[in-house]
């Protein structure tokens, strides 16, 4: 039995003896992908998505990138281009924007300057971290209150149980505001 070889594996191997490597020896039809070249920086959609090329690398666009860029420490210092390898300093950039020896001689600055510029400074630092703190608690309790709507729960034996408690929202809140105003005089030193 003779076996046939086929005319493109023949025409391959002609391609091959004259040192042409790359030509096709079969013609085919059929689909054939468009083919886009992105540069860096482009922005299109593709698939309900958002793409854009940053570092030659093809990325999603996300919501939270900017969020990200923003806390993210960078390798160097931005005002004395040292590097920020230690825990102080990933502190000190994410409330100051600069490093902690840049904070140190900052704050020894305002020192030098005289004991009222220092309290001064002290004062607006402690009030703005009350005051952060003070948002915080707030937006945790107004999440206990939409949560408290549902008062029963399902067990893991599938048993409704119910854990309503005794006090209404508004007795609740009266308390949360009147252990506010206690906090806010002890802070001030009308308590």
């Amino acid at each position: 039995m003779r076996k046939a070889i086929d005319d493109a594996k023949v025409q391959r191997m002609r391609n091959l003896v004259s040192g042409d490597y790359n030509s096709k020896t079969k013609i085919r039809s059929g689909y054939t992908r468009k083919r886009v070249v992105r540069k860096e920086g482009d922005v299109w959609e593709e698939n309900k998505k958002t793409w854009t090329v940053k570092n030659g690398i093809k990325q999603t666009v996300n919501k939270l990138d900017k969020i990200r860029l923003e806390n993210t420490t960078p390798l160097c210092c931005p005002q004395c281009d040292k590097r920020m390898k230690k825990q102080g300093d990933k502190f000190a950039y994410s409330h100051f924007k600069f490093c902690m020896s840049c904070l140190v001689t900052f704050e020894t600055q305002i020192k030098v300057k005289g004991r009222d510029h220092w309290f001064k400074y002290k004062k607006e630092v402690q009030d703005a971290n009350f005051e952060s703190w003070l948002k915080e608690v707030s937006a945790e309790y107004e999440d206990f209150i939409s949560q408290r709507d549902s008062k029963t729960m399902i067990s893991e034996h599938g048993d409704i149980e119910d854990w309503g408690t005794g006090q209404s929202e508004k007795e609740l809140r009266e308390r949360f505001s009147k252990e506010i105003k206690e906090i806010m005089g002890r802070r001030n030193g009308n308590i």
